[in-house]
Order: structure tokens, then sequence, then C-alpha cells
């Protein structure tokens, strides 16, 4: 996630003095209103807790980047027992398991996918069958086993600049963050699969065996580059040094990314679904805003794309990117509602979270609100801060992997405890009405049916993941349990994204369903 240099003093530091962190953390220093709490940070014994994914039933997975070892944690519990454990991992300087992601169609889709180097010196991504207590959200009885290898030969020739993340987009896609395996040239090349990020569809694995599939199968409609290779089109994004770590928006499908820089600037690239899929961000010609004088000439009349946000590298720093904030439904702690579709992202150096607002044309920093440390730190005193994650309960998850003065290494969340609107209530599984098709497609009509509901209904609604409503109609009056919609919101067609299917009936009581919208 660094240089070279940087990452091998901290490791060697590591090594040789124990769990000594690369940053000691000051006390955090958080606005008025929140605060940060731990979740797990118990014996990791020598593993370093990078990265984390949930479950539907808010269980988290949590892995450890020299291990190998992937733990599952039950919210409120002590414990995080190991359930699987990726062999061959090469845990040495930047390299080791970074990325882990659940699949969306988990149950019925048992997979958990994890990104990972091989000491076979490829990169590798590697889907493993969970079995045990799928669906019981206070049960740590879970295995994972069968791997099938999605990817086994990413190329891995340096120990830095790994990238390292995985997550699905609401399109239902893959996507994995890959660094350039410290060759600039690699960024500008769509032919290798490095400086890029790439997006798989995975819902054609496993294939039988232990794969990998024939990279043919893992394009996805909609993927910008047309060939003349594989490699060409299962990229999404390219220009990268090495986006370490990049997040979705579950409403529109944006990407935040952030990329690691050289000397210079860190940098935030915030990616439109809808209008920048195939954007090259400028690596090796550009750090930045800045020409960082590498003498290449890889490239050197592609278009590039400028970030939205930069800030300079100074004596040290790794720009973390995080997670545009939307309070998921039925949060219990959701952020206040001016923090709506505002980018988080971090220092895993220097310590500071900041946050970026959309003005309607431009990205800039948000306002400060009572009790942020500094104009541009919306929090400081938190280095060492490897991921950052929107919890279902609308908390800010963040796992630190070093121990620093006055916290253990571990997961935690940042809480709001200020006045918030009452959130959404989400149904049981199977308590909500049938929505088909689900995932929907463009110009398909979505058919909305609430016949095996015993209560009566008087109002369906469409909502996004901010609880405002997009499509409304009263059916206290309506024979049929059953509408359809046509996709659209007043006068043009829903964004691509997740949606809810809400239910009212004149007791008040609510009833929704899932709904994605894909493009």
């Amino acid at each position: 996630m660094t240089t070279t240099l940087r990452w091998t003093a901290t490791l060697a530091a590591l090594l040789i003095g124990g769990m000594i962190s690369a940053a000691d953390a000051q006390s955090e220093v958080l606005p008025d209103g929140f605060t940060l709490e731990p979740v797990f940070n118990g014996d990791f014994a020598q593993g370093l807790p990078v990265s984390f994914a949930f479950l539907p039933d808010q269980r988290i997975l949590l892995i450890e980047k020299n291990t190998g070892v992937i733990r599952i944690h039950v919210p409120g519990t002590t414990a995080a027992p190991i359930i699987g454990v990726v062999p061959g991992v090469d845990g040495s300087s930047e390299r080791g398991l970074l990325g882990i992601a659940v699949d969306p169609d988990w149950p019925a889709r048992p997979y958990v996918y994890v990104y990972y180097t091989h000491n076979t010196s490829t990169g590798r991504v590697t889907m493993y069958t969970a079995t045990g207590e799928l669906t019981d959200p206070n049960n740590t009885h879970v295995s994972l086993a069968s791997p099938y290898h999605v990817l086994a030969d990413l190329p891995d020739n340096l120990a830095v600049h790994n990238g390292g993340t995985l997550r699905f987009g609401p399109d239902g896609a893959l996507y994995l963050s890959l660094g350039d395996d410290l060759s600039g040239c690699n960024a500008q090349n769509t032919g290798i699969l490095a400086g890029c990020i790439l997006r798989l569809d995975v819902s054609l694995v496993p294939q039988g065996g232990t794969g990998p599939p024939p990279r043919a199968d893992l394009v996805p409609a909609g993927n910008p580059l047309s060939g003349p290779t594989d490699e060409d089109r299962l990229q999404y994004l390219w220009g990268f040094r090495n986006p370490f770590r990049f997040s979705i928006d579950p409403a529109t499908g944006d990407l935040a990314i952030g990329d690691v820089g050289l000397v210079t600037q860190e940098e935030i690239n915030v990616v439109r679904a809808a209008t920048d899929a195939g954007s090259n961000y400028g690596w090796p010609h550009w750090e930045g805003t800045i020409d960082p004088g590498n003498g290449l000439s890889c490239g050197i009349g592609n278009p590039f794309t400028f970030p939205v946000y930069t800030y300079p590298h100074g004596g040290i720093a790794s720009v973390v990117g995080g997670p545009t904030y939307r309070a998921p439904i039925g949060a219990t702690a959701p952020f206040p509602a001016e923090y709506e579709g505002d980018v988080f992202f971090g220092d895993f150096y220097q310590g500071f979270v900041r946050r970026l607002t959309f003005d309607g044309a431009n990205w800039a920093l948000a306002d400060s609100v009572a009790g942020q440390p500094s104009a541009t730190d919306w929090a400081t005193g938190l280095a060492n801060a490897a991921d950052f994650q929107v919890g279902p309960d609308g908390s800010l998850y963040v796992v630190f992997m070093l121990d620093a003065t006055g916290r253990d290494r571990g997961l935690y969340r940042i809480v709001s405890s200020g006045p918030t609107d009452a959130p959404l209530v989400a149904s049981p599984a199977g308590d909500g009405p049938n929505v088909f098709p689900n995932p929907a497609r463009p110009g398909d009509v979505v058919e909305i049916d609430w016949a095996g509901m015993t209560s009566r209904v008087t109002s369906v609604e469409i909502l996004d993941v901010a609880g405002r409503r997009v499509r409304a109609w009263d059916v206290g009056g309506v024979d049929s349990p059953q509408i359809t919609w046509d996709g659209r919101a007043g006068d043009r067609l829903a964004a691509p994204g997740v949606y809810f299917v809400r239910l009212t009936g004149p007791d008040a009581e609510v009833r929704s369903t899932r709904l994605v919208r894909l493009r």
C-alpha cells in the first residue's frame, strides 16, 4: 500500500521488535456526538487484521494479512474463531491476504471470495464454499472449504504495489483492485492485469474442479474495453499506481478509490458508473495533479482523468480509500442526514479521516461540524487503519492492522450518538412482498406481489437505500394483491442500484424486500 522503502521499514520493525506500530496513534479526536468503540480487538496472536466483510445477518468475517487466517465474529461477543486458513499466502512486505467479499446471493450461493498473493509469485482470487450455520446470526459454526481459483496467475513479480480490495457492486459484479507491481508502464497496458480495477462476472463459477475458468467466462456485460484480449475485457478502470482500498456506492454503483502516491501527492478518485467506466487515471505520467518526472513514454498519448481530491504526501503517507456513506435500511445508529452521499477516506500513517461532499458539480472537503479537530480533518488519531466500511447499523467500521499506544489492533466502529430520523424497518427473511425479476435489468417490468401476506396492505413504496421515496402507490382500494413497476422515477428511469419495496398497512405495520436494478 506504500512505497517499498516505507513498507520494508514497517515490516522490519514488526519482525525485530514484535508488534510495534508503524505510527503510534495519539488519542483519537472525533466530532461531537461520535465515539470510537471496539468491536473485536482480542488475541490475534501474530496476525495482522487488514480487512473484513459483513454477512447478510450482520456477522463479520475478518482476515489476517500475514497468516492467511479467516475469522468470524458475532457482534456483541468477545470471540472470533478461525473458520479457514488460506494456504500458501506470501505475507512479506505489502503482500498477503488483502481482500475478502461475500457473495451477494448468500446463502443460496454460500461463497466467500479472497484476494491474496501466493508464494509462487502470483496473485490469486479464490472462492471458498461455506458450510454450517449459514443464517444464524448468533452462531460461529461455519467452515470454509473446497477452494476454487477464479484467477490464479495475476502478476506479482515484486513484493509491493499489490492493490488489495475485493468488493461486490450493486450490479452483482465482483470488483478487484490491482497495483502496478512496481512497474509504472503496467498501468498503461490493458493487456496486463496490473495498475487497474477489474470487474468480474462470477455467476458461472464454480465450474467443477479447482479452476480457474476461462477468462472469457468472467467478462461481464457492460465492461468498457473491447479487447483484443480477455485481459483488456476484464478491466473496468486503469492507470493506477496502487489502489489499495476502494469502495462502491450501494445506491449508484460509483467507485471511490484511494490511489497511493510516490513522493508528492495522495489522491482520491470518484468514478461515476454511468459515465466513467474505461477511464485512465494517468500513472506513471501523473501522480495526483503533478508530473512525477518518471521519464517514461508508455501510453503518453492516452487521455487521462484527474482525481477529485489530492493532498500532499509530506514525510510519510498512504491514502486509504473509504466508503460513500449511505445509511442502511434498518440502521440503528445512522449518521445524521447531512452525511448522506459523502465520501470518507483516511491515511494509514497520518491517522486522519477526511470527508468529501458533492455540490452538484465538484467534490470538495465538507464543511466542518462541531468538535471536528480541524477544517480539513473530520477525525484524527486513527493511524494504522487499513480498511473503512459502513456497517449494517450505520456506523463507520475501521480495522486497525497494528497496535498503537492506547489501542490494540483489531476491528472498531465510529458510532453516532446524535439524533437521527427513525430508521426504516427491514422485514425478516421471507416475510416481505415477492418481487420478480430480482435483480431487474433495464426494460424489465417488476411485479410486486403480496398475496401471501396475512395483513392488509394500503400503500406500496419504492425507496432508495437512503430511505428516499422513488415511487409510491395507494393500494387501499385495490382488490388484486399485485402491482407492477416500470423502473421509472417520475419522468426518468431509476438509476442502477439497491432499492427497497416497502408495504404499509392500516396499523402502520411495515414489510420490505430488497430489490436490485442492474445496468
